[in-house]
Parts: C-alpha cells; sequence; structure tokens
C-alpha cells in the first residue's frame, strides 16, 4: 500500500488546523474551500475524502460526514490529537512554560499596585517552575491527552 500521510493526510491536516485557528467553532470549511486551500484540483478529491477518512480513523479529524461516493458539504474539524500532530495545539511541557511565563509577567504589572499579590504570583511561578513540575506536566499530559490515544501511524508523540 502506498504511504498517502506525507502526500495527503499531512497537508489536509495542517490545512484544515490552520483554518480552524483563525474562525469560531461555529465557522465550517466547505469542501470546495479547502480543495482550493490545499491547490488541489478537481481530479483530486477523491484523495482528499480518503485523506478525510483515514484522518478520521486515526483520531485527527472528526468523523467525516458523507454518502459513499459523494464528497463531503462540510469539512470536519480537527480533533486535539491532530491539533498535536501538526503542532498546533500545546503540550505538556511548553504549556507550564508558558504558564509561568505569563504568571511572571503578572508579579511584575502588580508590583507597584499589589505588592502582596505579585509576591504570591512570584510564588506560584517559582513552585511550577522548580518542585511542581513533575505534577503540572502530568496534570497538562492528563488534560491533553485525548481518551483514545494510542500510538498512530505518523503520529512521533
Amino acid at each position: 500500500m502506498k504511504d498517502t500521510w506525507s502526500r495527503w493526510e499531512i497537508p489536509v491536516l495542517r490545512t484544515v488546523a490552520d483554518w480552524q485557528e483563525g474562525v469560531s467553532d461555529r465557522d465550517t470549511l466547505k469542501f470546495g474551500e479547502l480543495l482550493q486551500r490545499l491547490g488541489a484540483s478537481n481530479r483530486n478529491k477523491a484523495r482528499v475524502v480518503r485523506a478525510l477518512d483515514s484522518l478520521a480513523r486515526a483520531g485527527m479529524v472528526d468523523q467525516v460526514e458523507h454518502e459513499e461516493g459523494q464528497y463531503p458539504s462540510e469539512v470536519p474539524r480537527a480533533t486535539r490529537r491532530g491539533l498535536r500532530r501538526v503542532g498546533a495545539w500545546p503540550h505538556s511541557d511548553g504549556l507550564l512554560r508558558e504558564l509561568v511565563s505569563f504568571l511572571q509577567e503578572m508579579a511584575e504589572s502588580s508590583d507597584a499596585v499589589d505588592p502582596e499579590r505579585a509576591s504570591e504570583l512570584r510564588a506560584v511561578a517559582a513552585y511550577l517552575a522548580g518542585d511542581g513540575r513533575v505534577r503540572a506536566i502530568e496534570f497538562f499530559s492528563h488534560q491533553l491527552t485525548p481518551p483514545d490515544a494510542g500510538v498512530v501511524r505518523g503520529d512521533t508523540d
């Protein structure tokens, strides 16, 4: 069987994730717009549908709604797993670094107004960066991992 992940699945997933990043949860991506964003011709419609079906089986996009032999009118959204696969969803360690940085920034901006609060924010940031790091990463890992997480072909996590 020919490997299509690098040619179709990953570009489709990246395109869906990029689109999804800039819209609200109520917006939908039309199949024709996906083809256009991919630069795919009408000849490649079936390949894009197969890529979406493959991504859905891998848990990287929501289920694809279409009749056999038909093209979907709307493209499914990327799941947390899919977003992580293309680097659009944070990993635990990166998320913890962001949180520590945010708490430190909040402490800096609170210094003049409320020194006690700034001190508390610094203490929490220091704890999360030090002794609490392992527990915080375990917490974020649990929150960020889809319940069906397993090794999927092409998955490097």
